[in-house]
Order: C-alpha cells, then structure tokens, then sequence
C-alpha cells in the first residue's frame, strides 16, 4: 500500500509541475488559459463571421468558434509536450522503480484540466447569451466528449512520447502533422458532407468531441450515432494501442536516454 500511495503521489506531484510554469501568478496563468481560445474565436468571428458555417448566427458562430479552439489548443499542446516529456527527464526514466508511464500521461492530464476548466466557463457564458439552451443532453454530451479527447490525446501521448525518445526529430514532422490537422478538423468551418464522408470525417475523435460539445450547449449539429460509435472506438483503439507499445518499449527507456 505504501508504495502505490507513493505513485499516486509521483503522478500528482508531475501534473503540478506541468501546470506550476503557468500558474505561477495564478491570473496570469486563468488568464491565458481561458484568453487563448477566447481571442482566437473573436479574431475569427469578427473577421470571418457565420459564412463559414451554415444556419448559425453571429452569435452561435462564436460559441462554435469558441469550443472548437479551446478542444484544439488542448489536444495540440498535449501532444507537442508528450513529444519532449522523457527527454526531458532522463533521471527518472533511468529510474527502475519510477511508473514511466505516468510521465507521459501528466501533460495530457494538466491538459485536461485546463480543458474541463474552458468548458465550465464556455456553460457559464452561453447561458446568459443565447437563453435556456442548456438541457439534460448538455452534461452527456460533454462526458462523451470529454471521455473521447481524453482517451485519443492519451493514446496520442503514449505513442509520441515513445517514438520520440527513439527518434528525436519525430517532433519536428508531429508538428506539421499537428498543422495539417487543424485544417481537417471543424475548428472554425462547417463541413459541407453527408453519408460515407460525414462517417470518416468524424471518425476524428477530435471533431467528433467538438460535435458533440456543440450539440450540447445548443448549437445546431447533425448527430449521427454511427459517427459517434466510430471516433469513440478509434479513440479506445488508440489508447489502448498506444499503452500496449509504451510498455513493450518502456524496459528499453534508459538505453535510449
């Protein structure tokens, strides 16, 4: 028992040295959290406006915009820090009784609670601005969301943070990776696809998870649950994909460092 409440300490005490840097002046680091989507959706908004997305308002446009970046800040800044987190620590990867596994899943953990945090501020706004569009679907939409980020970013974060440490440039291609997928994700713009297409464009666990966040504070989405039955397995597959490799690899972490 000693031991594992040693662990949990040892992953706790990792979430807070990731969040620490940011948070050092707490208002600073709110501030920043909650800004960076924030002033992204109202650069694009008051730039772009609801062309890009059909049926929506001025109005609805921000909140799309608004839940779309803060998934995609979250789901990017995860997995560029899983690419550096063990390089970044070589001590305790050369650590034999160290979990390695739980320094690639604080980042995306810290990650996480940044995420719930934007999403709690996003309810508390949308309430007062487009009216009593909240319901009892708001809080299953959003677990289901929450639920198939988490797992996909997790998976994600096994994988970079292995293959990184095998291949140090790997981060370099994750990077322009992490570009090419801001354009095929519905950060911003309303795919124009139905049928077959629909089904593979929201495989994407992270459009699937803006979807859903979307149709749970009441902005008008098409909700297929043949499309959320795929992005959620691909999310799962990913996840325990990734967990399996890490671990199969894990034992050859401090030759490697």
């Amino acid at each position: 028992m000693p031991f594992r409440i040693a662990h949990r300490d040892f992953f706790l005490l990792h979430i807070l040295r990731e969040l620490s840097p940011k948070y050092r002046i707490p208002w600073v680091g709110i501030i920043w959290t909650v800004g960076q989507p924030l002033l992204s959706s109202l650069a694009v908004a008051s730039f772009v406006g609801p062309r890009l997305v059909e049926r929506l308002v001025t109005q609805q446009y921000f909140f799309y915009c608004w839940t779309g970046f803060s998934i995609w800040f979250f789901f990017s800044q995860s997995v560029q820090a899983s690419c550096s987190t063990l390089n970044q620590k070589m001590k305790l990867v050369r650590g034999s009784l160290v979990p390695r596994e739980y320094l690639a899943l604080a980042p995306v953990i810290a990650g996480l609670i940044e995420l719930v945090f934007n999403f709690g501020i996003i309810t508390l706004v949308v309430i007062p601005v487009l009216g009593p569009s909240l319901s009892f679907k708001t809080p299953l939409f959003m677990g289901l969301a929450l639920l198939c980020m988490s797992l996909f970013a997790l998976g994600l974060g096994f994988w970079v943070s292995a293959l990184c440490l095998l291949f140090q440039d790997l981060k370099y291609l994750v990077s322009f990776l992490l570009q090419l997928g801001f354009l095929c994700t519905p950060v911003i713009y309303s795919p124009r696809i139905s049928g077959f297409k629909s089904a593979l464009f929201f495989s994407n666990p992270v459009a699937l998870s803006m979807k859903l966040i979307r149709a749970g504070i009441g902005i008008p989405q098409e909700l297929v649950w043949g499309e959320v039955t795929g992005g959620a397995a691909l999310a799962l597959l990913t996840f325990l994909t990734g967990y399996f490799y890490f671990q199969t690899r894990s034992k050859f972490f401090p030759e490697l460092v």
